[in-house]
């Protein structure tokens, strides 16, 4: 074999052995807004139901069940990581400020995501945050 040619094979090998490898399943199903159906089995009062949003650039939002929400999420394949919320503060009382504080304390502590019969399921330690698209 020739010389050229030899280092023409080697060189396309150590190419591609260095191209990033994905991990296979599906991605985040980013730009899509979510409505919070149940957390741990409860479900969610219908009058304020949370809702969620996360845009390409991590950036998470929506609506907690009274106040609105905003904030950074890391995804590394199933694994979800939800930074520190920054919340509008207005008063909530009743079923909303209920939903709100349930989905806020779950958010805080999420930990995976999964695509199940076409909901979004995000792991906490509340039980599974169950969310149907919009």
């Amino acid at each position: 074999m020739p010389v050229r040619l030899r280092a023409m094979i080697l060189s396309a090998v150590l190419v591609l052995s260095l191209a990033p490898v994905r991990a296979a399943g599906p991605s985040f199903p980013v730009e899509t807004l979510w409505v919070a159906e149940s957390l741990g089995g409860t479900a969610f009062a219908s009058v304020s139901r949370p809702t969620l949003r996360i845009g390409r650039d991590g950036r998470a939002g929506g609506s907690a069940g009274c106040n609105r929400y905003m904030g950074k999420v890391e995804i590394a394949g199933p694994a979800l990581t939800v930074g520190p919320l920054a919340m509008t503060r207005m008063a909530c009382f009743g079923a909303g400020g209920d939903n709100e504080r349930r989905f806020a304390q779950a958010m805080s502590r999420a930990s995976r995501w999964s695509l199940v019969r076409r909901q979004l399921v995000i792991e906490t330690p509340d039980g599974p945050l169950v969310f149907r698209r919009r």
